[in-house]
């Protein structure tokens, strides 16, 4: 059985609302009602849901950049709460992020070189220049990217470029976990299957786990293993991905699966 990286246990999230009036008792929104899930390694366990469904909120928990109102997140075995500085700093190397607009998550004005290396500067414990720039020359071409973008800045790189200069990022520090979210949405229809089979081969490569969040059931269906369906912050189905994808119980699920965006075989057409 592969190990198990990651888990949230009962996971809780509410976000206080604003009084309208002083005397008001204080109200709150719950947008995760009590959701446990587990990822093993090399696994990809997809989220799906529409807009509001507490998705992201979940795997931004999962990643600690939130933290849950109520419930327990562990990394390998640990609670993150509880953890000593330094086996924090590893869980924080070892998930990483890929989002839905890369360039929101990059400086501007630094050049892609600037911006592949900060994390590393930032967490890898060993680095030192000559060998983040020897990964860095590694990492491009496997990621579809030529050498001669590192001199560029974001606002020069096309939408696709730039997640794959995020995928690259986020590869560099040798992460067991990687939250993929909605990171495909907002990219041309063709490019998105080219970064979902990069995706595959890159977690075939490397062995690593992916929390896939979209809301697009075929694309959650060609990367995920086990699939969970949210509705307003709450698991209404989960299953295995062929069984949930051909068999759903709720209507919520059927309604997903007919409002896909791709087919599978278009998916794995564009390599």
């Amino acid at each position: 059985m592969s190990e198990l990286i990651l888990e949230g246990q009962n996971l809780v999230k509410d976000y206080p609302l604003k009084k309208e009036v002083f005397w008001e008792k204080p109200k709150t929104l719950r947008a995760l009602g009590g959701v446990s899930l587990k990822l093993a390694q090399g696994q990809t366990v997809g989220i799906v849901g529409e807009s509001g469904s507490g998705k992201s909120t979940l795997g931004e928990i999962l990643g600690d950049l939130q933290r849950p109102s109520k419930g327990t997140v562990l990394y390998q075995g640990q609670n993150l709460r509880t953890m000593k500085q330094a086996e924090y700093r590893r869980f924080r190397r070892n998930v990483q992020f890929i989002f839905q607009n890369p360039k929101e998550s990059m400086n501007p004005y630094f050049t892609i070189e600037k911006i592949l290396m900060e994390p590393m500067k930032r967490l890898d414990d060993d680095f030192s220049p000559a060998q983040a720039q020897q990964k860095i020359q590694t990492i491009l071409p496997q990621v579809g990217l030529e050498p001669d973008c590192l001199s560029r800045r974001p606002a020069e790189l096309s939408g696709g470029q730039c997640q794959r200069i995020a995928i690259a990022r986020a590869l560099l520090l040798n992460p067991q976990v990687i939250v993929c979210d909605e990171c495909v949405s907002a990219l041309d229809v063709s490019i998105q299957a080219q970064i979902l089979n990069l995706l595959k081969s890159l977690q075939r490569r490397y062995g690593t786990s992916y929390l896939f969040i979209s809301h697009d059931m075929s694309v959650v269906h060609y990367m995920s293993d086990t699939i969970f369906v949210l509705v307003k912050g709450q698991v209404i189905e989960q299953g295995v991905g062929a069984e949930l994808m051909h068999h759903p119980k709720q209507a919520y699920t059927s309604s997903l699966i007919s409002s896909s965006l791709f087919a599978e075989d278009t998916l794995c057409a564009v390599q």
